[in-house]
């Protein structure tokens, strides 16, 4: 049978420790997010989203878990995350954003910002070959390594996020 992503396998291989302060660039209901605030249990999680609506149902799954270090933030990655100051997150999550969006570069340029010198950047995307996912928009491994290499960003490793998934996870 098919394995879809699980969020909380695959930050569990990222090393993240109870009081970092993370972001979820792209969190629409909180799908990544909610199991990253189990994990950053005594930290922060900022759920960034352009949409009001699903951050709207992300408070209430978090109220149903009891979740109470998730801060909502509404906002434009690709124009810039006024709420978020420079340099304040030990992890940026970018998963299924950047095919979305049309500013890849300036995605990554706002998670450097955000993170502190020696922040993780995790980008968790649809494999090009899935059967699932977008139909147009799929962006290749290599592009991915590139927008962050030139965004000085530095390889750390890839790793599996399911079948249908990969995750690369680079440093500041």
């Amino acid at each position: 049978m098919p394995e879809f992503v699980n969020p909380k396998q695959v930050l569990e291989k990222v090393g993240l420790v109870p009081d970092m302060t993370g972001a979820d660039f792209g969190s629409g209901s909180g799908g990544w997010a909610i199991p990253m605030a189990t994990i950053l249990k005594d930290g922060i999680v900022l759920a960034v989203d352009v949409q009001e609506a699903p951050l709207s149902a992300l408070d209430g799954k978090a109220k149903l878990y009891g979740i109470s270090n998730i801060k909502k933030v509404q906002a434009n990655v690709e124009i810039g995350i006024e709420a978020i100051e420079d340099c304040f997150c030990d992890f940026v999550l970018i998963s299924d954003l950047l095919f979305q969006v049309d500013e890849r570069e300036k995605v990554f340029v706002e998670a450097r910002r955000v993170l502190k010198p020696e922040g993780k950047v995790l980008v968790v995307e649809w494999k090009m070959d899935s059967p699932l996912g977008p139909i147009k928009g799929k962006i290749p491994k290599a592009e991915i390594e590139q927008l962050a290499k030139k965004t000085n960003f530095k390889f750390k490793k890839e790793f599996s996020a399911g079948d249908y998934h990969f995750a690369l996870l680079f440093s500041k």
